[in-house]
């Protein structure tokens, strides 16, 4: 939805007001790539990765208990860098919602996977249809 033209007015005097305020910042804002971001993490998931096989071996030769603190921290390392790649690459950030905006009604090919409980609120949907 497009804003009005008092609201843009407001906004881009609000936006003057900042870049006046701190123009360091206002330049580093404007050009950053969020996705430079995402990269970061995705290095620091890497390093932390690393660390954790790292710990695994260490832990399988000598201590058992820092083979399993090892282990647990590729796990950590995987889920953030994982997370990070998804938001990088914009998966996840589409919702669920169909073409008629009710969820689980319909799935573009491609598009987000609808949850556990709206297929089987689609399946029970579908055979209450079917009768």
């Amino acid at each position: 939805m497009p804003l009005s033209e008092h609201e843009q007015r407001l906004l881009d005097q609000i936006e003057q007001a900042l870049y006046a305020e701190d123009p360091k910042w206002a330049n580093t804002v404007r050009i950053s790539d969020p996705r430079s971001h995402y990269k970061r993490r995705l290095v620091k998931a890497s390093i932390g990765f690393i660390l954790g096989v790292v710990l695994l071996m260490v832990g399988v030769m000598n201590y058992i208990l820092l083979g399993v603190v090892g282990f647990v921290v590729m796990l950590a390392a995987c889920l953030w860098g994982l997370s990070s790649w998804k938001r990088m690459n914009g998966f996840g950030e589409a919702s669920a919602a169909g073409p008629s905006g009710q969820p689980g009604r319909a799935r573009r090919r491609g598009g987000p996977r609808p949850s556990f409980m709206e297929r089987m609120e689609e399946r029970w949907r579908r055979r209450h249809d079917e009768r």
